[in-house]
């Protein structure tokens, strides 16, 4: 998932570098660093399978248990705050379109209300402890992304604009 997000970035910045490629590096870099946490974070992921197959000796069972569930917990942390780099990345990109004359307009502004949102779900996990809130925060951000990914499958970028913005 993590490398996936960090390719559409790069695609979207060979295709959004002639609106402004400050905005475009800037897109990536956040991607990146999203990339990079969630990457990392995978590790804990992990080591709840390493606790589950250490014998006991120098931990018990209730020991490696706590740990197992000590790194679930540190999982869903560290994928939350890599959410905070998913949520810029897309700021810069809704920018990018709205700027773009060859996509249109509504995807930037979806895009910026998903940096909204996914920053809000990102406070909501943290200071108000909820899940709940957060997931319903992301979903304008799962909308916005799977219907700008069929717009750009289905009608593609209007050429013709395209070389115009380049040119």
């Amino acid at each position: 998932m993590s490398l996936a997000y960090l390719l559409t970035a790069l695609m979207l910045y060979r295709l959004l570098c002639t609106v402004d490629e400050d905005q475009a590096r800037l897109m990536v870099l956040f991607a990146a660093a999203g990339s990079v946490i969630l990457l990392l974070n995978v590790l804990n992921e992990y080591m709840p399978l390493v606790y589950a197959n250490t014998q006991e000796g120098a931990f018990s069972s209730q020991q490696l248990s706590a740990l197992s569930s000590l790194s679930f917990a540190t999982y869903n942390n560290g994928y939350m705050i890599g959410q905070v780099f998913f949520a810029l990345w897309v700021l810069p990109l809704g920018r990018l379109i709205c700027r773009s004359k060859f996509i249109p307009k509504v995807f930037g502004v979806l895009f910026i209300i998903e940096t909204v949102c996914g920053l809000l779900a990102v406070a909501a996990y943290f200071l108000l402890g909820s899940t709940t809130i957060a997931t319903i925060l992301l979903l304008p951000g799962t909308i916005a992304e799977f219907a700008f990914l069929f717009w750009l499958l289905i009608k593609g970028v209007n050429e013709k604009k395209l070389v115009i913005q380049a040119a």
